[in-house]
């Protein structure tokens, strides 16, 4: 275990990914953001059961103080789709004929109604490439679905809960990794899903951990793990996500996953990868 390590504007941090949300009803507030007290060795109870080594975060979470605040928030679009996450509301029209289909899914009344679908999705990608100008190049990876109560909610290829974790579905190696798409997710539910990321990317965990422990961590998934063992204390970020709303996160180059602690009832979520530009 090494010193600690803070948000904080003296901190020994090159940069940090910040939060931009671009209109007045997804504006990030205080109350939009919390922080937990650090992360820890997840472990299994009931129907949580976690894989070996994974992490999580340490509750409880807590409101930001202004100074990391100041370290947390862009006062001005950044135009970038590695250094930033942004939080965006797609037109109502779009979000309610997503919403209805994924509701279906969730519900489990009806199978996918293909032309609605196909409709939605068109919808959906003409409002974000004139908005988040991208390439052509998307991947649709459609809705998926929540169990609420739960600290962290990615389920890997074994059917355990992974934790907080780096995706990789394209780069592999830590130089390439700000040039990985990434992942716009639409919150198609009825309540609040929230977010849970590091406000560090790769490079800057694995130069921290270089600088800082003189350790240099070959293997890209375990920067990760490597700097929540030598810096437990670091918080994680966790955002709220209203129903409509959806985020644009650099998945491939940033530790994260989703909690659904306090949720009643399932969420469900519908996600594309591509090169938004936040």
């Amino acid at each position: 275990m090494s010193s600690a390590l803070s948000i904080d504007p003296d901190a020994p941090i090159r940069r940090y990914l910040r939060l931009f949300a671009e209109g007045e009803e997804s504006s990030v507030t205080h109350e939009r953001i919390e922080l937990s007290l650090g992360t820890k060795s997840a472990s299994s109870s009931g129907r949580l059961n976690y894989e070996e080594g994974a992490s999580v975060p340490r509750l409880p979470f807590r409101a930001p103080t202004a100074a990391e605040l100041s370290c947390m928030l862009f006062e001005s679009r950044p135009f970038s789709t590695s250094g930033a996450i942004g939080i965006c509301r797609p037109p109502v029209e779009t979000f309610e004929k997503l919403a209805a289909i994924g509701r279906s899914i969730r519900d489990r009344q009806c199978k996918l109604e293909t032309e609605a679908y196909k409709v939605g999705i068109r919808d959906l990608v003409g409002w974000l490439s004139k908005r988040y100008v991208f390439e052509d190049k998307y991947i649709v990876h459609g809705f998926s679905v929540d169990e609420p109560a739960a600290l962290t909610t990615t389920i890997g290829r074994t059917g355990r809960l992974v934790g907080l974790h780096l995706d990789t579905w394209e780069y592999h190696r830590l130089d390439e990794r700000a040039s990985a798409l990434n992942r716009f997710c639409l919150n198609a539910g009825e309540q609040a899903r929230y977010l849970l990321a590091f406000n560090l990317d790769l490079v800057e965990m694995h130069g921290l951990l270089r600088d800082l422990c003189r350790v240099c961590v070959s293997n890209v998934h375990d920067i990760g793990p490597e700097f929540m063992r030598r810096f437990p204390d670091y918080p994680v970020v966790k955002v709220k996500i209203n129903p409509g709303e959806a985020y644009i996160a650099p998945t491939d180059f940033v530790i994260h996953d989703a909690t659904s602690l306090g949720l009643e009832s399932s969420g469900c979520s519908f996600t594309i990868r591509g090169r938004f530009l936040v």
